[in-house]
């Protein structure tokens, strides 16, 4: 039996292969999946996606257990006595908690039943405002496109199943220059209520419309991002973690004149065209040379190049709202000030504008993943990105690897993934993560990729071969075979001295059982009573869905 080491292996469990790679052994390149612009997807296979997510929401996840984190005391790990591990919803909400997980704000909580929480102070983000910023979003989305694919080879019920899935790969919306939402339809993620079009609800016919919501930002509980995972659904307002129907529409051009637009053909041009990744400080604001910086949308791409910093990130005035406070004893109440930001006057670029563009269910950046809008965005922020790894080829070396914020430096693990995973190992060319794009086009630019040969110099290098004489290409030949061989016969002998070390040091992991029980079940060792509580969002469903159910959702002809 292979090592963990020696291999590709992946999950919890050494269960599943990295991305780009399979077999029993996970030694066997996979092909690339391909992800493509869904508006050039055929009507059919809009669908399939539609309904390859809907069918994710409708799935009860069985594979991982979620902390509930209403307050500092129960969403503390280091005591065992206080945790309550729940089990999420749904697959697809299992995917919102990990982007909340990451991105919440810290609880502060002094004697008190209000949660406190100061985003100047006490936010702790992992996913934004840093360089880890594009490398964790390409992790969170190869681990979700993974899950979604699985989804498709009806084997979703087997938490520890080794099937790689159906190629399934996510599309993307380039949303470079557009107007309004093309993709904003029943065929996709849901089209707006004709007869409620100011309310930004979706259209019934769409299966998307009935969508709850998963643990949403509550304005009363001022910027903490509180979760209670096994909260039933409702629309009190005053309940912080109850959700409420899926929404979105775009945003008031009056209201928000500063968010009804998307990021023009020359931001897109300058942003990829910037040759650094980051710049210290490695932070929101770090100046018009950090690649980073433009692509999240704290910097405006048409800044002056001598400037390395805006003169302040977030120039907005603030007003203050009065949160009482009571202690557990009743005697003394106090009041403190907590910073209210009018976000509407925020000036953002890039991927932050587009969040701004679509008011809804999305906005609040946390819990943004609740939107199915999210995949289209990210995933093309995600191109993007890549389309500069392409143009520039930066070395690992270019990452920063110090004085990040908490989580973003090279070799930090990503918070919350499980096994550790480092930043610097999503800073690579997609393909050897094993997916592609359809082309290398942002708006209406093609990219010019840097591992594109030109010609003049392929041709140049064939006519400086056959100016050799046959002897000498003899003896290159000869040499090449014979260090090739000596360099074979030292990789066998260090990887034989490696076996034996790892069968020292080294626990070996058996596959599990093809009968293997579901995880839940097998976590009654755990005293699962104890910590564990499931949770229907969909009482008036069944829980499971059959077989044909599943196939009926996949399979992309019916229409709405």
């Amino acid at each position: 039996m292979w090592s963990k080491q020696q291999n590709n292996y992946d999950g919890y469990a050494c269960h599943q292969c990295k991305p780009g790679w399979t077999g029993v052994d996970c030694l066997t390149r996979q092909p690339s999946r391909v992800r493509r612009n869904v508006l050039t997807l055929t009507p059919v296979e809009q669908r399939r996606f539609r309904d390859r997510i809907n069918l994710a929401k409708r799935t009860p996840m069985t594979k991982w257990l979620v902390l509930n984190i209403t307050d500092q005391s129960n969403a503390d790990p280091t005591d065992v006595t206080k945790i309550q591990l729940i089990q999420p919803p749904s697959v697809y909400d299992y995917f919102v908690y990990i982007h909340l997980y990451a991105s919440r704000s810290t609880l502060v909580m002094p004697d008190s039943s209000v949660p406190v929480c100061d985003p100047n102070r006490h936010r702790l983000d992992f996913a934004h405002k840093g360089p880890g910023f594009a490398p964790w979003h390409r992790a969170f989305m190869l681990m979700w496109e993974a899950e979604l694919g699985r989804l498709g080879t009806m084997d979703s019920t087997n938490p520890i199943s080794r099937r790689d899935g159906d190629n399934f790969a996510l599309p993307y919306w380039d949303w470079t220059g557009n107007q309004g939402c093309p993709v904003c339809t029943n065929d996709l993620v849901g089209a707006p209520d004709p007869k409620r079009r100011t309310s930004g609800a979706l259209d019934p016919k769409s299966p998307l419309s009935d969508w709850i919501t998963f643990c949403p930002q509550r304005p009363r509980y001022a910027d903490c991002h509180v979760c209670d995972p096994g909260v039933q659904w409702n629309n009190d307002s005053k309940n912080p973690m109850a959700g409420n129907t899926l929404w979105r529409k775009v945003s008031d051009s009056q209201k928000a004149p500063l968010f009804a637009q998307l990021p023009t053909q020359t931001d897109m041009d300058l942003t990829v065209n910037c040759n650094e990744y980051d710049v210290w400080p490695y932070r929101n604001g770090a100046g018009r040379r950090s690649f980073r910086d433009l692509l999240e949308g704290f910097t405006s791409p048409s800044m002056p190049l001598t400037s390395t910093r805006q003169q302040s990130p977030f120039p907005v005035q603030q007003t203050l709202q009065e949160v009482n406070q009571t202690t557990k004893s009743g005697n003394i109440t106090l009041t403190m000030t907590a910073p209210i930001v009018d976000v509407t006057n925020v000036p953002v670029y890039m991927h932050n504008l587009v969040h701004s563009f679509m008011n809804g269910s999305w906005f609040d950046v946390s819990t943004s993943p609740n939107d199915p809008f999210f995949i289209l965005h990210h995933i093309f922020v995600d191109k993007i990105f890549e389309m500069w790894l392409r143009k520039h080829r930066p070395g690992p070396e270019q990452y920063p690897r110090r004085d990040c914020p908490p989580g973003h430096s090279a070799y930090a693990p990503m918070v919350p993934f499980v096994p550790l995973i480092e930043n610097v190992l999503f800073f690579t060319d997609s393909r050897a993560l094993g997916y592609d794009y359809d082309n290398s086009q942002l708006g209406d630019t093609i990219v010019a990729l840097a591992d594109s040969l030109p010609l003049n110099e392929t041709t140049s290098e064939s006519s400086r071969v056959s100016t050799l004489n046959p002897a000498a290409i003899g003896t290159i030949v000869m040499a090449v075979v014979i260090l090739f061989c000596i360099i074979l016969v030292a990789l066998l002998v260090i990887r034989l001295m490696h076996e034996r070390r790892s069968y020292y040091y080294y626990t070996c992991i058996d596959p599990p059982e093809p009968r293997a029980i579901s995880q839940l079940e097998a976590l009654n060792t755990w005293r699962r009573n104890n910590f564990i509580t499931t949770v229907d969002r969909y009482p008036n469903r069944p829980t499971h869905l059959t077989e044909g159910e599943k196939l009926r959702l996949l399979d992309g002809n019916e229409q709405y």
